[in-house]
Order: C-alpha cells, then structure tokens, then sequence
C-alpha cells in the first residue's frame, strides 16, 4: 500500500491517481445530490456597493442605480457604459430585481461542486458523477426534481459528468479522441463491470488502458517539460 503526497502535504491514495474518473451508471437517481433552485436563490445578493459604480460614482442604492439614464429596461436591463459596454442589470441589484435562478446558474453549481469533490479520483467524486449521469440518463428518482433543473441535467448532465471526469490540465487530455478512435465512453451499469458495484470505480488512466494508475502530478509535471523545452 503505498501514499503519494501532492502539494499541501495532502496525503492522496494509489487508486486515486487515475487521470480519469471510470465510474459506472446507477439504476436510481439521487435527487438530493442535484442542485435546489431555492437554495441558490438565498445567495442572491444587490452587488451594487462593491462596484465601481458606487466606489468612484458615488451610486450605492439600487433605487437610484435603477433611476439613472443609462440603465436602460430597469431590471430586464443593463447599464451603458460611455465605453458602449453593455452590463446586466442584475449584476448590481440581483435581490432588488428579484432575481430568478436560470440554467446557467444551475450549470454553475453542478460544474462547483464537481471541482470539489474531484481533485482526486476519490471515491466521492465517482459516486457523483455517477449519480449526475444516473440522473441525465432519468433513472428513477429524477422526477422529484424542480423541472428547471431537471432540464438542464437531462439535456446537459451526462456531458458534464463525462467532462468533469477528466483531472488535471485538459492538454493531458487531448489523445483521448484519437485513442478512442472518436467513439464516446460507453459507462457501464453498475454491478455489470466485472461484478463492480458503483462503490468500485475502474482502475483506468485516462488513456483507456487498464493497469496500475499514472501519477497525475508527475504526467504534469512531464508535459510542462516537454512544452517549455
């Protein structure tokens, strides 16, 4: 059994160094994992005071930011800089505008929380990307989530998941096409992959060859060498 040790002194385990995350499909989807619109809604906040806007204008109310000429369409709107600049009303006064969680922001969490949980092929970072391509794929559970997220991740989700599987710089990635010769990553139901269950991810590098698995700091390492040499 044997540790590597990444920068921080965090200890990080033989099995997680895979440059991609091989997970497998579970036959029910975790609604609980998926982002909760009204919980995104509580970290809407009116901006406005830590702008330019205020610090060198002097406008640190949203009913007087909202009054100026320039803001064109109120909260629909955006303000028009001298510059031609167009900004998003919403960027100064989201909670006075009453703010509305769309798609983006929705994308904004899931690609959030991936970045979390996937600095190493950890094991909470397979069960989520499985859960999230479970989910994109409607398996059950799926139902019970708020329509607008469950439009994004069934329309979007299992590409997000595909790509958040990918670790480290996306250079360390670009054979992947050519190795596989352009067919996409066929994922696996769980319990199917050799009697795997999703508790077991696949020890796989990124390039699709079973083995032992590939230091992710030293391939950085190599590539940056190779480039600057």
């Amino acid at each position: 059994f044997s540790m590597l040790f990444s920068d921080g002194n965090v200890q990080v385990k033989k099995e997680e160094t895979p440059l991609t995350v091989e997970f497998c499909e579970p036959s029910t989807c975790n609604a609980s994992k998926l982002p909760i619109t009204e919980k995104l809604q509580e970290t809407c906040t009116d901006d406005i005071e830590e702008t330019l806007v205020c610090t060198r204008n002097g406008v640190c109310s949203c009913d007087t930011f909202l009054e100026l000429p320039n803001v064109i369409d109120g909260c629909d709107g955006y303000l028009l800089a001298k510059t031609g600049a167009r900004y998003p009303t919403t960027i100064f006064c989201a909670k006075t505008c009453n703010c509305t969680v769309g798609e983006k922001d929705i994308e904004a969490k899931l690609q959030k929380a991936i970045k979390s949980v996937c600095a190493y092929a950890s094991k909470d970072c397979h069960d989520y990307l499985a859960n999230l391509y479970s989910c994109a794929d409607e398996k059950d559970g799926i139902d019970s989530v708020e329509t607008v997220v469950r439009d994004l991740v069934v329309r979007q989700g299992r590409f997000i998941a595909l790509e958040g599987s990918k670790l480290g710089h996306p250079a360390l990635h670009q054979m992947e096409s050519t190795l596989h010769d352009g067919s996409e990553r066929v994922i696996p139901v769980c319990g199917s992959n050799d009697g795997k269950g999703q508790d077991a991810p696949d020890s796989t590098t990124s390039f699709g060859v079973r083995g032992e698995p590939t230091n992710l700091y030293f391939l950085n390492f190599v590539l940056v060498a190779l480039f600057f040499s």
